[in-house]
This record gives C-alpha cells, structure tokens and sequence, in this order.
C-alpha cells in the first residue's frame, strides 16, 4: 500500500485491516486478540464494534490501537487520517 492510501475512518475497520494485512483472515485476528487478551472473543462482536451497535472495553480499544498504529503510521502522516483512523466508531 502506498503512503497515499486509503486509511480506514475508524480503530475498528483499522484494526482489521491490520490484522489481515497479508492473507491472514479475520478469525486468525479474532483468535489472536482472544488468546492476547485472555478471554472470549466472538467474531461477530466484532462486527457489532465495527457497525458501532457496541463500544469495545478499554482493553480491547487498547489491543486495537496496539496493532492499528504502526500499521496507520507507515501509510500515512496526515495527523486528521491518523486521528481518525485511531477513534473507534461512533456508537448508534
């Protein structure tokens, strides 16, 4: 991805995309962030997270951002795509 790409609008979209940065699937993310957190982690509570029907828990955010920022930071340097890319959705 060149620097100029498009970077996802929020932690959660960002999350993912970082995670299956290279053919990793979702469930192998889900699985990994499960195993890291130590607790259970349901692949469609991360769809709720993404569609902003639930808030991640602070652990959860800080795991997003953990893995989401150095994957945002090589593709952009624009602070507001940064920022953005780093917010968790707006809850609905």
């Amino acid at each position: 991805m060149s620097r100029n790409a498009k970077i996802p609008a929020n932690l959660v979209d960002t999350w993912i995309e970082a995670s299956t940065d290279g053919g990793r699937t979702l469930a192998d993310a889900v699985r990994d962030m499960a195993r890291a957190l130590a607790r259970p982690i349901r692949q469609n509570r991360i769809y709720e997270w993404r569609l902003g029907n639930r808030t991640p828990p602070p652990e959860v955010l800080r795991y997003m951002a953990r893995i989401a920022s150095p994957w945002v930071m090589e593709r952009t340097r624009d602070p507001m795509a940064i920022a953005e890319a780093l917010t968790p959705p707006i809850r609905v």
